[in-house]
């Protein structure tokens, strides 16, 4: 999972469509509509958060996949956490940690 974000990390327009909050999509033909609401909490309470992904099975618990971005806006990273039940508040705490703790070489 995070190699696989890491690689979509050239395409910013994956992102971007991460951090839509809500909107509404219509089929190639505009005969279909789908409403569909980001439940991605980082995008609300971490302003460095790229995006994000989150999921569910009942073997893995609940999990989260977040990319972030330094205050420079050079370095970003990708984390994931898997069977959290606090993951939100986990993945702040973890964002923030390598952010003041890694040395960018």
């Amino acid at each position: 999972i995070a190699r696989i974000a890491a690689y979509s990390l050239k395409y910013e327009k994956i992102w971007e469509i991460m951090r839509i909050p809500e909107d509404k999509f219509y089929s190639c033909d505009g005969k279909i509509m789908h409403e569909l609401k980001n439940t991605d909490l980082l995008l609300s309470t971490m302003p460095n958060c790229l995006g994000g992904k989150t999921g569910f099975t009942p073997l893995a618990g609940k999990s989260l996949l977040a990319g972030a971005v330094d205050e420079s806006g050079k370095h970003k990273i990708i984390a994931v956490l898997l069977n959290d039940e606090q993951r939100w508040e986990d993945m702040k705490i973890l964002v923030n940690w390598v952010f003041k703790n890694y040395k960018w070489q």
